[in-house]
């Protein structure tokens, strides 16, 4: 009987993808309209509440001449969503004002994601937890049969955190030359030698996971990686291969390695956002600041063909 779901935790816990289950389960009894919006929390350049409207504006009317004046853009947009019934997937909201801003009526499902609990009246808080050990331990036994053997003591190195045993599953599953047993003592190696405060012990096993398999990459397959981190959101492989300056094979390798996703049926890749910003301390600003400028070149030449 309510309609804004908040799912909240820390990084790399899997509130994105819990959310997006949970929008697969009750998409058809809201026409199947589904609006997807990463407000990037967390991020140097959250996106603003205005920006936000916009956009979703432009997705239901492209050729809409957006207000200036505030009051005048809040009035189309609440016009526009009460007009439908659909999903609405706040990603990454900061603040309370972001999900009192841009709901729309109840006959929208709003499903936000945040770092911290949002106590927004009449929503449904929920936290996310990481997995228990046994959970994670049949995750990555699932991934592969070869961490069978060594899946407990990976498991609680990842501190039952998805993103770390999805990137370390998909790792050893897809990389048949890495013997689970020298993954696990580079594993066991780099959260020994972490720098951070013990009591963030989610945030140094997901660093541990992130620099076992960063370091296991040849030195071309990282700077690649690392030029990748310019693209803002999902990409394909012909943006990547000219960005990154790498062909196809290259993208396939990072692929592999579970620091990138791909989604077969879109064939776009996409990086979560915490890997992103790893990625950025790892590349000079030089080799970073032209990456970025092959980005917009790439995109520029796009909106010259689109006029």
């Amino acid at each position: 009987g309510r309609s804004t779901v908040i799912l909240y935790g820390r990084k790399g816990v899997g509130k994105t993808a819990l959310a997006l289950e949970l929008i697969k389960k009750y998409e058809y009894n809201f026409q199947n309209l589904k609006l997807y919006l990463d407000l990037k929390g967390g991020e140097n350049e959250p996106m603003s509440i205005r920006d936000a409207m916009v956009q979703i504006l432009l997705s239901f009317r492209p050729a809409e001449i957006i207000p200036e004046n505030k009051t005048q853009l809040s009035r189309l947009y609440k016009k526009v969503m009460s007009s439908k019934q659909g999903i609405l997937f706040l990603d990454n909201v900061t603040h309370i004002d972001q999900i009192k801003a841009l709901k729309p009526p109840d006959s929208w499902l709003v499903i936000a994601t945040s770092y911290k609990k949002l106590n927004v009246i009449g929503a449904i808080n929920r936290e996310v937890q990481p997995l228990d050990i046994e959970s994670a331990q049949e995750f990555l036994v699932a991934c592969s049969l070869r961490l069978k053997p060594n899946a407990r003591e990976i498991a609680k190195l990842c501190r039952g955190l998805p993103l770390a045993l999805e990137v370390c599953g998909k790792f050893i599953s897809c990389n048949m030359k890495i013997n689970p047993i020298d993954f696990l003592s580079l594993f066991r190696k780099h959260w020994k030698d972490s720098l951070l405060e013990k009591s963030d012990e989610y945030e140094e096993s997901l660093q541990a996971a992130f620099k076992a398999i960063f370091y296991s990459l040849n030195e071309k397959d990282q700077k690649a990686l690392c030029k990748l981190s310019v693209f803002p959101g999902t990409f394909d492989s012909q943006a990547a291969s000219r960005v990154s300056e790498q062909n196809v094979d290259t993208l396939q390798t990072l692929s592999q390695s579970g620091l990138i996703k791909s989604d077969l049926l879109s064939k776009r890749y996409i990086i979560h956002s915490w890997i992103k910003k790893q990625l950025k301390d790892y590349l000079p600003e030089m080799d970073l600041r032209e990456a970025r400028i092959r980005h917009a070149i790439f995109y520029l030449s796009i909106f010259d063909t689109a006029g």
